[in-house]
């Protein structure tokens, strides 16, 4: 994915202009399983949190609950950092709070929602994108660029992740959370609990 320009909205929310919406297949994901009691009691809550970072610093998760009806029950390809390929059903969108209790190595932006746009008038408009996320220095630097009304100098690599092949702990609060499946949306939402990007219905998949 390339980002093409950069701009910030009178509540400071910035939004990026892209080439293309990457799909699950363009990344590659590391699986951090987990293994906790629920919050309120009851069975223990067991799944596998996948997150994946793209170079342009744009960051995607998905949470397996084992509940296979999230996203309507859409199957997702996974390319993983080992070279292989899983296939995940039906899996839920998270939040950051989970993947920054699971995953604490990966430094997240922090400033807000992010809007991606896929064309110049929905960049100028701001309708027709989807709510996504960014490592720190990505969100940071392309925050400055669009301050400075420049175009986006190319960000960096983000930092690979290490594969975590084994149940890591969790703060209660981050459990992945049960949401409704992803559908399209407008910008302005939180990928734990609203539409877009990170909790938008994927594009056509089945």
């Amino acid at each position: 994915m390339q980002i093409l320009a950069a701009a910030i909205d009178q509540h400071g929310r910035l939004h990026l202009l892209v080439d293309r919406r990457p799909e699950s297949t363009d990344l590659t994901w590391t699986p951090y399983p987990y293994d906790e009691p629920r919050p309120f009691g009851g069975d223990r809550q067991v799944g596998t949190l996948y997150v994946a970072v793209d170079p342009s610093g744009y960051v995607d998760f998905l949470a397996d609950t084992g509940d296979p009806t999230g996203y309507n029950g859409a199957v997702f390809t996974l390319p993983l950092r080992d070279g292989t390929t899983r296939e995940v059903v039906g899996p839920w969108s998270s939040s950051l709070d989970f993947v920054r209790h699971l995953v604490p190595e990966l430094q997240l932006y922090t400033g807000g929602e992010v809007g991606l746009y896929v064309s110049q008038w929905s960049y100028e408009q701001r309708s027709g994108g989807w709510v996504a996320h960014l490592t720190a220095d990505a969100g940071e630097r392309l925050l400055a660029l669009a301050n400075q009304s420049a175009p986006p100098a190319p960000i960096a690599a983000a930092p690979a992740l290490s594969p975590e092949d084994s149940s890591r702990s969790v703060a209660a609060a981050a459990f992945p959370q049960r949401l409704h499946p992803k559908t399209d949306g407008a910008g302005g939402t939180s990928a734990s609990s609203h539409p877009a990007g990170g909790a938008q219905q994927r594009r056509g998949r089945s």
